[in-house]
């Protein structure tokens, strides 16, 4: 959403809390990371500084709850070619600045990386760097979770379909045999292993989350 009014912020949080929501997110300009984006959306894929300021000014007397902020810096839902969508994290740095010079140091933001799937472990290493807690990631998952299964499809072809009257390999076409080839392939998403623990250069939270 574009950077709404103080009132708008609370009753957001509100909401978060009724629902019992960890972290409320706040995601500035939200429209540049929707699905279908083009990637080509020019400055309106990059947050500003004074847009990072304009929200803590207007949510500086919320005191009910803690909330992350999804600053994009070009990032986009989906998966694109390479050269087709170009993150800028420095824009998180700039911003970061801008805020802790503005209002103190802590002031700065926990912030969110929407539409990370396809990012390169030096953008990730960047973005974490300058405040980033929790990245999602549901594109590469899905094609990580989709993958084992499809091999597996097309190497038990004749089992896991009745074909010319045979009845095929129930071991097979047991959804029981496959589903888990998908868990076994997401679990190491869903952690965060870009970096040995001892060379993380990312100290600002005791772990890292991925959606």
């Amino acid at each position: 959403m574009p950077v709404a009014d103080y009132k708008t912020y609370c009753r957001m949080i509100d909401h978060a809390l009724e629902k019992k929501f960890a972290y409320p997110a706040i995601n500035v300009t939200s429209l540049t990371t929707a699905n279908g984006v083009s990637g080509d959306g020019g400055e309106k894929l990059y947050t500003t500084p004074e847009d990072m300021m304009e929200v803590h000014r207007r949510l500086n007397g919320l005191t009910a709850a803690r909330f992350l902020l999804a600053s994009t810096f070009g990032n986009v839902h989906g998966v694109y070619k390479p050269g087709q969508v170009k993150l800028r994290p420095s824009i998180l740095k700039e911003g970061q600045e801008a805020v802790e010079k503005a209002f103190g140091k802590r002031a700065r933001f926990a912030l969110v990386f929407h539409g990370g799937s396809g990012s390169t472990l030096e953008e990730i290493r960047e973005a974490v760097d300058y405040g980033v807690v929790k990245m999602n990631i549901d594109t590469d998952t899905q094609y990580a979770f989709t993958r084992p299964l499809v091999g597996h499809m097309m190497k038990n072809y004749d089992s896991v379909l009745k074909i010319e009257g045979n009845v095929g390999n129930k071991e097979k076409y047991d959804p029981r045999s496959y589903m888990k080839l998908g868990g076994a392939a997401n679990s190491p998403m869903c952690r965060f292993p870009w970096q040995p623990r001892s060379e993380r250069r990312w100290t600002r939270r005791d772990g890292f989350g991925t959606a």
